[in-house]
């Protein structure tokens, strides 16, 4: 890690500035490695009444990873010693005592799609499945404040709680289809589920105008909470209800972690002009940590099956 002072500077600025609060016991530095290898600093909170431990991430508080470069440590000291203020003030008495075993966190385990590709050396700690070129990967829930939150679920935790992929996947399946209800509707009725990325600067859709010129509906399917909602289209029986409601089966384009595209089929043919579609998208507007895949895939209700074009 490089800049080590600079760190050890603000962890000690931030243990300063919040001395005798929070029943707090250290700051440390924490190199996180995130969805498609992105690696990001933190600062580990540690309280004597909390086995959770925050992190907070300055590269997100000042949307730029080479904040080091910018600011000086006061500065960021000052920066993350707030955000943790505000990801505390809505943390109860449960939470708070809430210990880290498979009992009390079996029903906050969610899964998420994430790119196989980009996520090699992340998923030979974890276990996953693999499904076509991506992978399902598990995480344990928390809502800090008003924010999401998630832990991911090593091959450590999986063993300390002695599970295994399976036992993942159906109490995640369960959770989500329960707590994560879909969200299907026309991409421009839920435009505003684009506009902001937890690790970038507020973002825009790209002009839709060539698309509306060509004449084809777009649907976007995420979840109530737009949190890993590309992996909604994995709920028993969704994608035929799909199926089912359009009268033909679909497309879908990976907008990012957090939400799909659906196409119906039979409003287009050019497979080349939906992967231009994706890829221009996957360049323009979506974040590092949130890329999903530049494939397009299609939905087969006779096979009821997903498959990469």
């Amino acid at each position: 890690m490089e800049n080590i002072n600079y760190y050890e500077t603000i962890c000690n600025l931030i243990s300063e500035k919040l001395k005798g609060e929070y029943n707090l016991e250290s700051v440390s530095i924490h190199e996180s490695q995130k969805n498609n290898d992105i690696k990001m600093i933190g600062f580990v909170f540690r309280m004597s009444d909390m086995e959770i431990m925050p992190c907070i991430y300055p590269g997100r508080i000042f949307k730029r990873e080479d904040f080091a470069e910018i600011y000086d440590e006061q500065t960021v000291a000052d920066k993350v010693a707030e955000s943790f203020i505000e990801s505390m003030k809505n943390i109860g008495s449960i939470e708070r005592k809430r210990s880290f075993t498979l009992e009390e966190n079996k029903d906050k385990i969610i899964y998420s799609l994430i790119s196989l590709e980009r996520n090699e050396n992340l998923l030979r700690k974890c276990p996953h499945i693999v499904f076509n070129d991506l992978a399902i990967v598990f995480r344990v829930y928390y809502r800090m404040n008003d924010n999401n939150a998630s832990v991911l679920i090593d091959n450590g935790i999986a063993a300390l709680w002695r599970v295994n992929t399976e036992n993942l996947w159906n109490l995640a399946i369960e959770n989500m289809t329960r707590d994560y209800p879909p969200v299907f509707d026309r991409l421009d009725n839920v435009i505003n589920l684009f506009m902001k990325r937890d690790d970038t600067e507020e973002e825009k859709i790209p002009d839709d105008e060539e698309t509306c010129q060509r004449g084809f509906p777009m649907y976007i399917l995420t979840n109530n909470k737009g949190y890993f909602g590309a992996g909604t289209i994995l709920y028993k029986e969704l994608a035929y209800s799909l199926y089912e409601k359009m009268g033909c089966d679909f497309y879908i384009l990976p907008s990012s972690v957090n939400e799909i595209i659906i196409i119906p089929q039979n409003e287009m043919e050019d497979v080349d002009y939906l992967r231009s579609i994706v890829k221009d998208v996957n360049e323009s507007v979506v974040s590092k940590t949130d890329y999903l895949s530049d494939s397009v895939y299609i939905y087969d209700h006779e096979s009821d099956s997903i498959a990469v074009v």
